[in-house]
This record gives structure tokens, C-alpha cells and sequence, in this order.
């Protein structure tokens, strides 16, 4: 490939460039489209318990719209609920919702009489709000028609009213996801380019990395684009291509560019050099490559409908990111010449570093010391990751000026918090039959009954207003159709059209993120319900802390698939391209000690509250399921990179001298610069991310921060080192059919 790719024409060069400019420019104009194109974030578990109690009501005629609702908390400082000023504030706002917002249905105080919907000091209200949304993702989208048709109502002095909700939760983490983005991105790019400009001491040189990672970032962009035609793109799609093109692009440029510099010592022209260059870490950067796209290739075995795009968009980074490296960067390189060292002046800066060659023999002269104390280290980390809990984001994890936490904060001072996300129990007749029977209604009021009395519960709405409403007026109708006219719009919201369901609608105490709630929706699945017995009526349960308990056992449940299909993926990859049976095998017990180590730093600080003040964080008291499998994904592949780049150099003189230790010295001399240079890079870019506004964003950028820290000193230049010390020869072994070790020089 580098023979046709960098040739002695400059023609062909500029070839190659203007056509990477042809690419860049059409896809820049895409790239800006995306932001308009991207849709919700998440989304329930497709074929989980929570969604088929969803799915089979749906199907006995309930609007899934149900299930994904909606709480608009009208307040005044001054005013009261009694008063006829706050009643036409609140029937002006459902008028707005319904007519302008998308609402299919309001129910308020004033409407219902329910006097639970008026808050317990008198100066607020609750609107409940249900849209046309099928899916969980749809109703996240739903969250800005609501709100505009909120704003356009014109309430009166001192009266607000704000939009919350559990999929309004996740829109406003999402949006304000995409501003620490940029955030992040105009403090880490600077940074960037600094750290470059350190390294390299030469302004044209620190630019290309930079310039790299942007071609392949934006072309990204513009391929997920194309990509929201057919399918969801995520904001967390978006954030991720960026952040992934900005590592891997800029480590991929640094590889060749530093490699280049280093052949302009050697070969006589710039052509020559830049193939050489090529030549020496092509097989390097395709390698690597393959370990990152490998991570997220793993991600499609979580069943999470949005993870599709962001598995697209990482490979087509990554894809973008080795092509524009093994393409674009040596016509570049050919073209500048010389003058990519400009502005530095000693001409052997560039040869192998006496520091990390005696840095090295210091560590090999004292293996079995240095490993200790390496592996005491990783210890330290990794110990805490064995009491690791789990925690989902919720509206207390929002920015306090958020509107979704800024409902929130009034549910939890006048109502119950529980009402940002209610459980449910989707009871089914069997077809046929209807729940309005009268052992189908005394069987649910004795489990309401009992349902009451747990202290976690708040209350509970549904069909249980429905049979309280029939008793009261004495009717026993067996369908739908036999009810008065008002009973009849009623029964239709809590029974279906087939009025084949009962739903209880479970307001707890505590937020549905919460370990209580969480805890309630355990006690529901596994309880055998008594009450129902003989009233041929199947129990579902759904509700959004159900929805969250299925989304993280689905993550939690296929790590265990993830991981060993990552780590025996990546072995073949580094089995073939290092022709050794041990060194892969210790890479990703190391990559993967560096990603347990960066859970047990993340659990210090967000689960148990160490140094937590120092970072203005309020520890969550756990990880985020999302965060944890993210992590895994992206650190592996990033970790491979460092260890690809020393592992090819080792390999490389060993192949030339057959003597292993001084190929691990002459590797690190010749890799350790690159390697701590790229990981600085890596930290400032993620160390931005880790000072954001938001707790799960700040989890992500300072897991991957320390890992890459961690692993580009203590496992690459100490651990890594002393391990192929004391292994000698054996690292290369490989079984051959022919005479000599495969691994070994012939």
C-alpha cells in the first residue's frame, strides 16, 4: 500500500489530498446537520418483562402513552390551588398541552376532583400528561413540543410551571450532554495542541494530529447523518464518535509523525521518508485499530436499540481514523518535508531516548521488585471493584437549573417523589373476559390493600379510582360498554378498550432510580400475589424503575458475555500480528486489570465519597450501568493502542537480534516518549469531560483519564517491562509445524 500511496510524484500526492478535501468539505456539511437529526438517548429493553407488560396491554387497547407520562407541576409562592386564579392558570395550561403540545390526555384536580394531584401546602399542582409515544425513546422526543406549548401560555405574576417526568429527565441529560461536549471540547482541544506543541516543538508538526482527528471525526458525523435516515442516532452517538476521533485520531497522527522525523534522518528525501515511515507503523495503526473496533463491535450484544448507531459511528471513527493515517497523513508528510521540523533545532532529536532505555534496564534489573510492586498497586484499585453498586441517573443527578430537576425539586417538598416515574401492575384477563367481573374486582382491591400498607408505596391510582367510583354508585356492569358515559371515558383509561386490563399505578416515596424503588420492583416480581389467586388474572409488572432494573440487568447480564468475547477476539488479533502465544495473553490481562483498576478509582469517588469534595461531586453512591459497559468497550481498544505500539517495537529489534531484553529496552527507548506524549493527549481530552456539569458524564472522563494513565506508566513502562524480564525467551513462543520458533528470528 505505501508504495502506491507515497511516491516520488508530487502529483499523485496532491491527488490523494484533494481528494480527502473533496470527502472533508461534503461531510463537513453534513456534520452540521447532525445536532438537528439526533434523537433520544436511551431506550427500554426490547423483549424485557418491563416492556412486554407494556406491549400486551397496548395490544388489549391501552395507549402505550400510558406508560410513559408525563407530570407538569404548576406552583406560585403566593397563590393558592383554591383560588380561581391558580384553577384558569391550570385549565390554560391543558388546554396548551392538549391543543398545541401533542397531549392525548391531561388529568388534573380540576378535572378529576382528585385531590392527591393538589400539593400538601396548597400552592401547587400537578398536571399528569400522556402523549401518543409507543417507545420510551419517543417520549424523550416528546418533551419539546410539551414544553414549547407551555412557554406560550401567559401565566400570571409569580406563577410558574415546569416540565418533568422520567423521559423528560433523560432529554434534558441529553441536551445538556451535548453542551459539556462542547465544553469539553474547547478546553481539551487547546490542551491538545499544547501538549503537541511540547512534544514536537515545531507549530506545523503538532497541527497534523489535530487536523487528522478532526477529518476523521467530521466524516464520522457526517456517515451518522446519513445513518438518522434509517435508524435512532443517539446524542450519546454523537458524543461518542467525537470523543473516540479525537483520541484515536490524534494517537494514530503522533505514531506516524513522530515516525517520520525520525526517518528523515535516514532516508534522502522526503518520499522516502515518509514510505519508510509507513512502512514501520502501518501494521502497528491497523492492529490497534482492530483492537478498538473490536470493543465496539462487542456493544451489539447488548440489547439496547440505540447502541446501534453508536457501534456505526465508532467503527466508522475508528475505520476513518486508520485510512486517513495510512493515506491522507504520509501525502501530507511528503508534502511538507523538512519543514515538519520546523522551529526545532537538534537534529537527533528524534533518535531513540537514553532515559526510557536506562529506565527500562533499571526496571529489568529488578524484575520480580518492580512487578510487585506494579501489581500491589493495580490491587489497591482493582480490590473495590468486588462490592461495586450500581446506580441509574435521575433527576437529582441533573444541574439545578434544569427544568426536569427543577420539577422534580417541588414533587419532593409537596407531593411524593415517586411521581417523576410511577410503577405499575398490569393485571390481564384471560380473552375473552374482562376485569369489571366482580372476583376480578375484590381480588385487585385486597392487593391495593395490602400494596397501601407497604411504607414505600405513596399511593396508588388506576383502577383502583375506577372499582372505588363503581362502588360508590353501585354498579356492576361486566363491560365497557354498559358503564354511564362518564364511568366510561374513565374505565377506558385504566382498563383498555377491551377492558381486558387493570392498571395500578404505583407513586412511591422515592424516586424510581432509587435502590428502595428498585428494591419495591424485586418484592413485585418475586411476589406470588395471593389475592389474584382463582381470579384468572396474569400480573405484569412495568413502570419506569422496572424499565431501569431490566436496562441494568441487561448490561450487567451481558458483561459476562462482552468481556470474553472481547478479550478472546483481541487475542487472536495480537496472536497474529506478534506471533506469540504468551505476549498476547499477558496484553489483555494487563488491559484488563487497567479497566477493573478504573472502576475500583471510580467507586472511591462516587461510591464510597473519597476525595469526592475536592472534585465538587456529590457521590450517587455507585456506577452507572452504561458507564461501566462503556468503559470496558472503549478502554480496552484505547489500552491496546499503547500496547501495540511498545509490543511492535519489542518485536520488531527482536526479530533482528534474537536477544530479548535488550529488543524490551530498545522498544521502550523507542516507543516510551510516544507513548507518554499520547497519553497526555488522552487525559487532557478525557480530563475535560471529568469537570462537566453533569455526574455521568463526569464518572466517563475520569474513568477513562485514569485508566489511560495508569496504563501508558505503570502497566506499559513498569509492569509490561518486568514481565517480558522474567519470561526471557518464552515471550516468543509460538507451536509451529516448521523447525524454528514462529516467534523467534530464522
Amino acid at each position: 500500500m505505501s508504495s502506491i500511496i507515497v511516491t516520488d510524484r508530487p502529483r499523485l500526492e496532491m491527488r490523494v489530498i484533494a481528494a480527502w478535501l473533496a470527502i472533508l468539505l461534503a461531510a463537513g456539511a453534513l456534520a452540521l446537520r447532525l445536532p438537528e437529526v439526533v434523537r433520544g438517548g436511551s431506550d427500554a429493553v426490547p423483549g424485557s418483562d418491563s416492556i412486554e407488560a407494556v406491549e400486551r396491554a397496548a395490544a388489549a387497547g391501552m395507549p402505550a402513552g400510558t406508560f410513559y407520562p408525563f407530570v407538569a407541576v404548576l406552583h406560585s409562592d403566593t397563590r393558592s390551588v383554591e383560588e380561581a386564579e391558580f384553577a384558569a392558570a391550570g385549565r390554560s395550561v391543558s388546554a396548551a398541552l392538549l391543543e398545541h403540545g401533542g397531549a392525548t390526555a391531561v388529568q388534573s384536580v380540576w378535572n378529576t376532583g382528585d385531590t392527591r394531584l393538589r400539593g400538601r401546602f396548597g400552592h401547587s399542582a400537578l398536571i399528569l400528561i400522556r402523549t401518543q409515544a409507543a417507545t420510551f425513546s419517543e417520549a424523550e422526543l416528546a418533551t419539546a413540543p410539551l414544553r414549547k406549548a407551555v412557554s406560550g401560555v401567559h401565566l400570571p405574576h409569580g406563577f410558574a410551571c415546569e416540565i418533568t417526568g422520567q423521559a423528560a429527565v433523560l432529554y434534558d441529560l441529553n441536551r445538556r450532554s451535548s453542551e459539556d461536549l462542547l465544553a469539553a471540547e474547547r478546553v481539551g482541544l487547546p490542551l491538545t495542541l499544547l501538549i503537541l506543541l511540547i512534544v514536537f516543538r515545531s507549530p506545523i508538526a503538532a497541527v497534523l494530529p489535530i487536523a487528522l482527528a478532526m477529518t476523521a471525526t467530521t466524516t464520522s458525523m457526517a456517515a451518522l447523518y446519513l445513518l438518522s435516515r434509517f435508524a435512532l442516532v443517539s446524542v450519546f452517538a454523537e458524543n461518542t464518535v467525537t470523543m473516540i476521533g479525537l483520541g484515536v485520531g490524534v494517537d494514530y497522527a503522533l505514531l506516524l509523525v513522530s515516525a517520520f522525523r525520525r526517518a528523515l534522518l535516514i532516508e534522502r528525501t522526503p518520499q522516502h521518508a515518509a514510505r519508510r515511515a509507513l512502512r514501520e507503523v502501518r501494521a502497528t495503526i491497523v492492529c490497534s485499530g482492530a483492537a478498538v473496533v473490536i470493543g465496539f463491535l462487542a456493544l451489539s450484544l447488548v440489547r439496547l436499540p440505540f447502541l446501534g448507531a453508536l457501534v456505526f459511528g465508532g467503527v466508522i471513527v475508528v475505520g476513518v481514523a486508520v485510512l486517513a493515517t495510512l493515506t491522507l497523513l504520509p501525502a501530507l508528510l511528503a508534502l511538507f518535508g523538512t519543514r515538519v521540523n520546523w522551529g526545532r533545532r537538534r537534529a537527533d532529536a528524534f533518535a531513540p531516548s537514553r532515559f526510557w532505555s536506562r529506565w527500562a534496564q533499571l526496571v529489568m534489573r529488578r524484575p520480580l521488585l518492580s512487578a510487585g510492586v506494579s501489581l500491589l498497586l493495580l490491587a489497591l484499585f482493582v480490590a473495590p471493584v468486588l462490592r461495586m453498586t450500581a446506580w441509574n441517573l435521575g433527576a437529582s443527578g441533573l444541574a439545578p437549573d434544569l427544568e426536569a430537576r427543577r420539577g422534580y425539586e417541588i414533587l419532593g417538598r409537596d407531593f411524593a417523589r415517586g411521581w417523576i416515574g410511577p410503577n405499575a401492575i398490569v393485571l390481564e384477563a384471560a380473552p375473552g373476559h374482562t376485569v369489571l367481573d366482580q372476583r376480578s374486582r375484590e381480588s385487585v382491591r385486597r392487593l391495593i390493600g395490602r400494596l397501601e400498607r407497604d411504607p414505600h408505596t405513596a399511593l396508588i391510582r388506576g383502577f383502583s379510582d375506577l372499582d372505588l367510583a363503581l362502588r360508590r354508585a353501585d354498579i356492576h356492569a361486566q363491560r365497557l360498554e354498559d358503564l354511564p358515559e362518564p364511568l366510561q371515558r374513565a374505565a377506558l383509561e385504566t382498563c383498555g378498550s377491551q377492558g381486558r386490563i387493570a392498571l395500578l399505578a404505583i407513586v412511591g416515596e422515592d424516586p424510581p432510580e432509587s435502590r428502595e424503588a428498585a428494591a419495591l420492583v424485586r418484592r413485585l416480581r418475586a411476589d406470588p400475589l395471593p389475592e389474584l389467586a382463582g381470579s384468572g388474572l396474569t400480573p405484569h409488572i412495568t413502570g419506569a424503575a422496572a424499565m431501569l432494573a431490566d436496562f441494568d440487568r441487561e448490561i450487567f447480564g451481558k458483561m459476562w458475555v462482552v468481556v470474553p468475547a472481547v478479550l478472546l477476539t483481541t487475542f487472536v488479533v495480537l496472536l497474529v500480528h506478534l506471533r506469540s502465544l504468551l505476549i498476547p495473553f499477558k496484553a489483555i490481562t494487563l488491559n484488563l486489570a487497567s479497566v477493573l483498576a478504573s472502576y475500583g478509582f471510580l467507586i472511591l469517588i462516587f461510591q464510597d465519597g473519597h476525595g469526592a469534595s475536592l472534585l465538587g461531586v456529590t457521590p450517587p453512591g455507585g456506577l452507572n450501568a452504561f458507564i461501566v459497559l462503556m468503559l470496558f468497550t472503549i478502554l480496552f481498544g484505547l489500552s491496546m493502542d499503547y500496547e501495540v505500539f511498545l509490543l511492535s517495537a519489542i518485536r520488531t529489534h527482536y526479530l533482528r537480534n534474537g536477544d530479548s531484553a535488550h529488543a524490551v529496552a530498545h522498544g521502550i527507548a523507542t516507543t516510551g516518549g510516544t507513548v507518554t506524549s499520547a497519553a497526555a493527549i488522552m487525559i487532557s481530552l478525557f480530563l475535560a469531560f471529568g469537570f462537566t456539569h453533569l455526574i455521568a458524564t463526569r464518572e466517563f472522563g475520569l474513568g477513562l483519564a485514569f485508566a489511560v494513565a495508569l496504563d501508558a506508566t505503570i502497566v506499559r513502562l513498569v509492569l509490561l517491562p518486568a514481565l517480558m524480564a522474567l519470561c526471557g525467551r518464552a515471550n516468543w513462543w509460538l507451536p509451529s509445524l516448521g523447525s524454528h520458533r514462529a516467534g523467534e528470528p530464522t
